[in-house]
């Protein structure tokens, strides 16, 4: 077994790689869908496993699949909608004032 090398980074054992544009989308937005990769580097599972998380949660994909497993008619869709506009804008004032 080697000794370790000064040089390497010792960033945690694991990386993101990103495919097709910067950014995560949820899926059936417009942009088209975003994959979610991780690469486990130096063995270190457990630190890529909350990578992967962390991206999955800020993708919205959990949120996402849990909403379209079932139906959702045309007028629920449009309160959903509106409950989170005041949602979002609540937190915005909230994150705004303090």
């Amino acid at each position: 077994m080697a000794p370790p090398r000064a040089a390497e980074p010792q960033d945690g054992g694991a990386e993101v790689a990103r495919t097709r544009g910067e950014t995560s989308r949820p899926a059936g937005r417009s942009g088209g869908q975003a994959q979610l990769a991780i690469m486990v580097t130096h063995n270190d599972v457990e630190f890529a496993l909350r990578l992967l998380k962390r991206q999955v949660q800020k993708s919205g994909l959990l949120r996402e699949l849990r909403r379209r497993r079932q139906y959702e008619k045309p007028s629920e869709r449009r309160r959903r909608r509106i409950r989170e506009g005041i949602r979002n804008a609540r937190k915005r004032a909230r994150v705004a004032h303090g």
